[in-house]
């Protein structure tokens, strides 16, 4: 189970988190359960925001029904995000991200990013002060 978990995650980031876009919708149905409607809003929300994004698995452990990924993220700022308008710069972090499984779907997710250095790498220049 352990393995098949593992295998699940690498599939979706080969997948789903790959660049490409954008992520058609039976796609993500495919690796996430509808039970976890805030994973698949976030991905909606980076799609528009970073479109082409990827996430790149660096380190992946599992446990029970559960599988971690430490991630590193990049992509380029083109739409409006969290309030600060297109910067159209490239954007790059590492976050940590657990994915709870059953029926061989992701149900439930935590996840962990630096969101003060994801904003102080697209503000505008003139913004950088006020961090």
């Amino acid at each position: 189970m352990i393995e098949k978990n593992k295998q699940l995650i690498r599939d979706y980031f080969d997948e789903v988190l790959k660049g490409d876009n954008p992520k058609p919708k039976y796609l993500i149905d495919k690796y996430i359960s509808d039970q976890d409607y805030e994973l698949k809003s976030h991905i909606e929300v980076f799609e528009v925001a970073f479109p082409l994004y990827c996430m790149h698995i660096l380190d992946m452990i599992a446990e029970g029904n559960k599988v971690t990924v430490r991630f590193q993220f990049e992509g380029i700022h083109v739409e409006e995000f969290m309030g600060i308008p297109p910067s159209g710069k490239k954007a790059s972090f590492e976050g940590i991200i657990i994915y709870q499984i059953e029926s061989n779907k992701i149900i439930n997710h935590w996840m962990s990013v630096d969101k003060a250095e994801l904003i102080r790498q697209i503000q505008p220049e003139e913004a950088e002060v006020l961090l």
